[in-house]
C-alpha cells in the first residue's frame, strides 16, 4: 500500500498539482452487524488493517511527502465515517492530527440512515455525540452534512469545524441538498467539493459552484439566501482553509499567497430575457464555461 501511494504522490508532484491524501480507517462497521449479515457483508468490503498499522502507515506518508511549504501533497488521516468507525479509532485520528499539525476528514451525516444510527446508538445526535468524545474542534472537516440536526450548527461554528459541501455528489447519490445558507449564517466555514461525483462526469468545478448556488437559495420568502460572493469564498479562501487550515497562504490573489488555478474563460452563456444580475466577475465565474485552465503553481 506504501509504495502504491508513494508512486500516486510523486506522479502528482511531478505534475506540480495540489493533493490532499487521506488515508482511511474504519473498524466497528462489521464487529457491530448481525453474525448472519455479517458473512455477507465481508464479501463487499476490501480487507482492513489494525489500526496501529494504520496510523504508522500514516507517519511514514506524512514524514516522506507532507509539504508545508508549497502544499503540493498534505497528508490527512481520515476515520471514514462515524458509523464504520468506533470512537477510540476516531480519537486517535484526532490525537495524531493535532500532534503531526494536520487534519481530520470525515463523511458524516450523508444519508437520513446516519442520522438514525446516531439515535438508536448513542440516543443523540452525530455532532453532540463526537463533541462528547472530544471529536470537535477546528482540526475537523466533515464532508456531505445534508442530515444534520439544525440544533448542532451552532456548535459546529463554536468548535470551529469545517463542512466540506458536496452538491452534484448528494444529489447523485440521492442524498438530499445539505442546509449551506443556515449554516453559513451561523459561522459555520463551508469549502466546495467534488467528491468525485459531479453530475456531468466531467469534474467541472464552476458548473459545481453553479449548482451549489442555485440549491443553496431555496424556495419561501423567509428562506436564509447565499449570495454568489460566499459561494466564491467558499470555493477559495475558506476551500482552502477547510482542506489544509486557516493558516495557509492559499485560495487568495495577494502577495505572497499561493493561487491554485487561473481560469481563461470562454464563451458568455446568458438566457434570453435574463440579464447578469451580479459583478462582471462572478458572471464570468458563474455563468460560462472554462475553455481552458492554466496552473500557476509557483508564481
Amino acid at each position: 500500500a506504501t509504495e502504491m501511494l508513494a508512486f500516486g504522490l510523486r506522479t502528482i508532484r511531478r505534475l506540480s498539482t495540489r493533493t490532499i491524501c487521506c488515508t482511511t480507517g474504519a473498524t466497528s462497521f462489521l464487529a457491530n452487524l448481525p453474525p448472519d449479515v455479517r458473512v455477507t457483508a465481508e464479501g463487499f468490503l476490501t480487507p482492513t488493517i489494525a489500526a496501529k498499522d494504520y496510523f504508522a502507515l500514516c507517519a511514514e506518508l506524512l514524514h516522506t511527502w507532507h509539504d508545508t511549504s508549497n502544499y503540493l501533497s498534505h497528508i490527512q488521516v481520515s476515520p471514514a465515517g462515524g458509523q464504520w468507525c468506533s470512537d477510540d479509532l476516531i480519537l486517535q485520528a484526532v490525537s495524531f492530527a493535532r500532534q503531526h499539525k494536520t487534519r481530520v476528514q470525515m463523511h458524516m451525516l450523508e444519508t437520513r440512515y446516519q442520522r438514525q444510527y446516531a439515535y438508536r446508538v448513542w440516543g443523540k445526535s452525530f455532532i453532540q455525540h463526537l463533541d462528547a468524545i472530544g471529536a470537535l474542534g477546528p482540526w475537523l472537516t466533515l464532508a456531505h452534512m445534508v442530515w444534520v440536526d439544525m440544533d448542532d450548527i451552532e456548535l459546529l461554528a463554536e468548535r470551529n469545524v469545517g463542512v466540506a459541501h458536496n452538491p452534484g455528489s448528494n444529489l447523485r447519490l440521492r442524498s438530499g441538498i445539505a442546509p449551506i445558507a443556515v449554516m453559513q449564517q451561523a459561522g459555520v466555514r463551508i469549502g466546495i467539493g467534488l467528491d468525485g461525483h459531479a453530475l456531468d462526469d466531467d469534474q467541472d468545478y464552476l458548473r459545481e459552484l453553479r449548482l451549489a448556488l442555485t440549491l443553496a437559495n431555496q424556495p419561501g420568502a423567509s428562506a436564509p439566501s447565499v449570495a454568489p460572493e460566499l459561494i466564491v469564498q467558499m470555493a477559495t479562501c475558506d476551500g482552502a482553509a477547510i482542506t489544509l487550515g486557516s493558516d495557509v497562504p492559499l485560495g487568495v490573489l495577494e502577495a505572497n499567497a499561493w493561487p491554485i488555478l487561473c481560469w481563461s474563460i470562454g464563451r458568455r452563456r446568458w438566457g434570453v430575457g435574463h440579464p447578469p444580475i451580479i459583478s462582471p466577475t462572478l458572471a464570468r465565474c458563474m455563468c460560462c464555461y472554462a475553455t481552458r485552465a492554466s496552473a500557476m503553481c509557483g508564481m
